[in-house]
């Protein structure tokens, strides 16, 4: 081709240029990609080794789109034309042009799929779901469809590719302004000559299948974290490392796709308005090939297992280090809300800290080394302290204690009402309720439960020494003539009780007896005779009959020796009168019916002196049958 006009092409506008840009960016990329690799093989942690696979096969196709567009490809695009010439080490060799843009578009393509099985695995892994057993059978037809349908799309637009002929590159040309020598003489290779229809519908359809699926995973995968955190299904030191693992790949796949992002929208911009800018288009080229180093030195940086090994080759532990403040500076430091939360979460691991029941819980050395190991873990955002380590830790968390106690006063002592609804909110409650769970677990290992009133009943000795299980609420204190029971409203030993409602049944119980100083005995001397005697010979005749002659004695003085403890109230361990081994039947303490067994009956004394004998002969009929 004949040139004859004047150009003021430039060396930024040269192809030599952006060959030499290419080469130095690879150069510098290749060492910092053997580092990448080696820290995804051989220094990925337990928690991400579910991810780990799909972060090898992202960074092995980084790495070959970087070495095909950088490397063996280097394409020389002449925009606003969709048309340029390969300056790589394939066009050296004599591959076919069609080829090397297959190859790069397939390439750059799974890439942008590698990133989205990236969060794929993390949606899976991380959420929990109703339909995921079978999200788990298709997920991976699922993936393939997405290769199979980036190369059947490139192959189909190689087709379409026109038939590289004089007129068609001639007709190219006359779109561009006036160009060097060495750009009319390479061999220029035209991809869509005036219909763009498929290009922008394939592309189209990519951009919009890859920023939903994107957005779909990573808002599902954030309202199921946030969701199980709620319902206590994950701790919240789980949630908070899911949190910052999240961040970090979003962080890691978002620089990377910004960076290359800026080229394409730059070139779909110069097509539609037919704008052209060689050197812009050489520089951003540069940039795009820059894609992998970004991407591989943000995956060290934001993973820190991968940030501490590399430190740790260059002699430093820390990239930043930590200010060191003095113990008066402590409780001036502002936290923000999640950095609080975390806090609480490591303090959540370390009963130690909270629950008295806990060994060398108050042991200072012990509490001590716990807030230091806290401190290194939250070093992030807390300092060390100046001068003993674990203060920082120590004095946070004294302040939300006592924020805490507060609160739960002001809820306590708040009304219903208006009283509720102005009382202000304390933000860490939720994430401080771990507290409370220690102290009722405390309350309720270190205290007898009594059981309920259906769980008590009272016995009753039949022949064959069995129990008959007859609820407390129906006995009734006297005879069986006097119906009434102790619950009885009417009943005389609960009249004044009735009116103080602050005192418990048994308290009453205790101050009636000691007010008019009446024993047992005394109560079963206001009975008649014969309804009590009725009465005690019933149950000692049934319970006895089967005996011998010999044992019917010893039973009878054990009966008066029982007896004589009643009626001596002043020599029994208690004011009120009752033997230890003795309840009323209708007594009750906590609104929980105590009942007496027949078993204080063997309990007492075998033998008895007539004189006992002589003091009980006006109450008892010992000459009734059943004696």
């Amino acid at each position: 081709m004949i040139i004859t006009c004047i150009t003021d092409f430039g060396y930024f506008d040269s192809p030599e240029f952006l060959a030499l840009s290419m080469h130095v960016v690879t150069a510098i990329s290749t060492p910092v990609h053997c580092i990448g690799l080696y820290c995804i093989l051989f220094k990925t942690p337990e928690e991400m080794k579910s991810v780990k696979r799909y972060l090898l096969v992202l960074h092995v196709y980084i790495v070959l789109f970087d070495y095909s567009f950088g490397v063996l490809t280097i394409p020389y695009f002449l925009f606003p034309t969709v048309s340029g010439f390969p300056l790589g080490l394939l066009q050296k060799f004599g591959v076919p042009i069609m080829l090397q843009t297959v190859f790069t578009l397939n390439i750059f393509a799974y890439v942008c799929i590698s990133i989205i099985s990236v969060f794929e695995n993390r949606f899976f892994t991380v959420c929990d779901f109703p339909h995921k057993k079978y999200w788990k059978f298709f997920r991976r037809p699922w993936l393939s469809a997405h290769y199979i349908y980036v190369f059947l799309g490139i192959l189909r637009y190689a087709q379409l590719i026109p038939e590289q002929t004089r007129e068609v590159i001639e007709r190219v040309l006359v779109q561009l302004p006036c160009l060097s020598k060495s750009v009319y003489e390479a061999p220029i290779y035209v991809t869509a000559e005036n219909d763009y229809t498929y290009i922008i519908t394939a592309i189209s359809i990519f951009i919009v299948i890859f920023t939903l699926e994107i957005s779909f995973f990573n808002g599902f995968m954030v309202k199921s974290l946030l969701g199980q955190l709620k319902s206590h299904k994950m701790s919240a030191k789980t949630y908070q490392m899911q949190r910052r693992f999240f961040i970090a790949l979003g962080i890691q796949m978002m620089f990377p796709l910004i960076l290359f992002m800026l080229p394409i929208m730059y070139a779909i911009i110069m097509v539609v308005t037919s704008y052209h800018n060689q050197a812009l288009v050489n520089i951003l080229m540069t940039n795009a090939s820059g894609h992998g180093l970004v991407s591989t030195t943000v995956m060290i940086i934001v993973h820190r297992p991968y940030r501490v090994t590399v430190l740790g080759w260059i002699g430093k532990k820390r990239l930043f280090k930590r200010p060191k403040v003095s113990d008066r500076q402590v409780s001036q430091i502002i936290y923000d809300f999640d950095d609080i939360v975390y806090f609480l979460s490591e303090v959540e691991e370390n009963p130690i800290l909270y629950d008295s029941s806990v060994d060398n819980c108050h042991r200072k050395e012990f509490l001590q080394k716990t807030f230091d190991r806290i401190e290194i873990n939250c070093g992030k955002f807390m300092p060390r302290g100046k001068n003993s380590h674990g203060n920082t830790a120590k004095a946070l968390w004294k302040q939300l204690l006592d924020a805490y106690n507060k609160y739960k006063k002001r809820v306590v002592s708040a009304s219903s009402g208006s009283g509720i609804s102005s009382l202000i909110e304390f933000p860490y409650a939720k994430a401080m309720e771990f507290i409370d769970t220690a102290v009722d677990k405390r309350q309720v290992e270190n205290t007898y439960i009594i059981g309920s009133r259906e769980h008590h009943f009272s016995e009753a000795a039949k022949a064959e020494d069995s129990i008959t299980e007859k609820s407390i609420a129906t006995m009734s204190l006297c005879t069986p003539k006097r119906t009434r029971s102790l619950d009885s409203d009417e009943s005389p030993l609960f009249k004044k009780a009735k009116k103080d409602k602050k005192q418990d049944d048994i308290g009453l119980l205790m101050e009636q007896l000691r007010k008019k100083d009446e024993t047992l005995l005394e109560a079963v001397k206001n009975q008649t005779k014969t309804d009590t005697t009725d009465r005690f010979a019933a149950v000692f005749n049934d319970h006895t009959k089967d005996w011998t002659e010999v044992d019917r004695y010893v039973a009878e003085a054990q009966v008066l020796s029982f007896i004589k403890t009643l009626k001596a109230p002043h020599q029994q361990s208690t004011s009120t009168g009752y033997s230890s081994t003795f309840v009323p039947s209708g007594a009750q303490y906590n609104d929980v019916p105590f009942s007496p067994s027949y078993s204080s009956f063997h309990n007492a004394p075998s033998t008895s002196s007539a004189a006992e004998t002589s003091q009980l002969s006006d109450v008892f009929d010992w000459s009734h049958p059943g004696f």
